[in-house]
């Protein structure tokens, strides 16, 4: 089925204002941003937003089978994150990331609840940069943020396909 102009147009919209996303949340537009003490307690604070994410994903991508490999994709890149925080942390002289039990998949996990553990994560992510006093640590982290970021206007189009399946 071919798509209208005006939805082409939106998603180019959609696009475009997602490039635009890093450099915003660097600014925080939520207003309560977050002053970490230290690289430790930004690490501490992004990986454990990460395992929130991490959870919800796999919770939707056990129950959507429309989304599970948008999911699994996403999984993909956590885990990646996750060792790239590792080698972060060494550089930086930190012990190893504390080991946080793996939360067992809950059903009911919704877009809406993804998108905001999501954006947490990004706003944390861009939060951190200032505390991590070495610049290989923050292009790692701000490489991340990205990703973040791309992440979470996925998910924004995954909502907004559902809810255009919802209401045909």
């Amino acid at each position: 089925m071919p798509r209208s102009a005006s939805t082409g147009n939106r998603r180019r919209e959609v696009l475009k204002a997602a490039g635009l996303v890093p450099a915003a949340l660097l600014v925080s537009a939520r207003g309560e941003a977050t002053d970490f003490p230290s690289a430790e307690a930004a690490l501490l604070a992004v990986d454990a937003l990460a395992d929130d994410v991490a959870h919800l994903l796999r919770g939707l991508a056990g129950e959507a089978v429309a989304g599970r490999a948008f999911a699994q994709s996403l999984l993909l890149d956590h885990e990646r994150h996750r060792r790239e925080r590792d080698g972060v942390r060494g550089a930086l002289g930190l012990g190893p990331a504390s080991a946080r039990p793996s939360p067992t998949p809950a059903g009911g996990a919704d877009l809406e609840t993804l998108k905001d553990a999501q954006e947490k994560l990004t706003y944390a992510m861009a939060e951190s940069l200032p505390v991590l006093g070495r610049p290989d640590a923050v292009r790692t982290l701000a490489r991340q943020m990205v990703d973040a970021s791309r992440h979470l206007t996925l998910i924004g189009l995954w909502i907004e396909g559902e809810e255009r399946r919802a209401s045909s």
